[in-house]
């Protein structure tokens, strides 16, 4: 299968070698509504991948020679629910989901290939990445993003955010704050550096 230019982006983002060590896609299929969940076992995460609207996204999967590594090209359209993380995040308390929207999503993961439909778990320590591109909203408990490109490491919550607009609490603050920035690198779950930035407490300055 031809990747786009996006799908190469955002390979190349996630893993630098995968391009010359990957074959084309090796099966792809139209993405299922995800079961009722449930709770989760310790030291387990849940992937579900839903459509973002009437269109059907599909799933691309591709596996390195070993079959110990896995790449899906997901999109038009699709909303990634990842939960059991269990993050402490400063100024919003345990986090146990995130919820990420975009027009096109590329995952990685080693291991076994996931299941997105959410009926089997990965293990927490597993590596999980993800690039986005496309009318990005990544929400975290209270903490909203809103970006056209963006990575992010799920195991170690980092990540880097371009084009971003922040919204978030913070300590010793009550209501959000509002962060827009050219470039936004975060290095852990409750740190970010920005450059270019500009930062308010009024959702309507500009």
């Amino acid at each position: 299968a031809t990747k786009t230019a996006s799908d190469q982006r955002g390979m190349a983002r996630l893993h630098p070698g995968w391009a010359r060590s990957v074959p084309a896609a090796q099966c792809a299929q139209p993405l299922a509504a995800p079961p009722p969940t449930a709770p989760l076992p310790p030291g387990t995460r849940r992937i579900r991948l839903v459509p973002r609207s009437d269109v059907l996204p599909q799933v691309n999967w591709s596996s390195s020679p070993t079959g110990d590594e896995w790449v899906a090209v997901v999109g038009p359209g699709v909303n990634l629910i990842v939960d059991g993380l269990d993050i402490a995040v400063e100024g919003i308390g345990m986090v146990n989901v995130i919820d990420i929207e975009a027009d096109w999503l590329v995952i990685w993961t080693a291991g076994i290939q996931p299941d997105l439909n959410g009926q089997a778990l990965q293990n927490r320590d597993t590596p999980l990445e993800v690039y986005m591109e496309g009318h990005i909203v990544f929400r975290q408990g209270e903490r909203k993003i809103y970006a056209n490109q963006m990575y992010y490491d799920v195991r170690r919550n980092m990540g880097v955010i371009l084009d971003a607009e922040i919204l978030t609490p913070v300590p010793e603050y009550e209501g959000l704050v509002r962060l827009k920035a050219q470039v936004v690198r975060q290095l852990d779950a409750s740190r970010f550096v920005a450059q270019n930035a500009s930062l308010t407490s009024s959702r309507l300055a500009e």
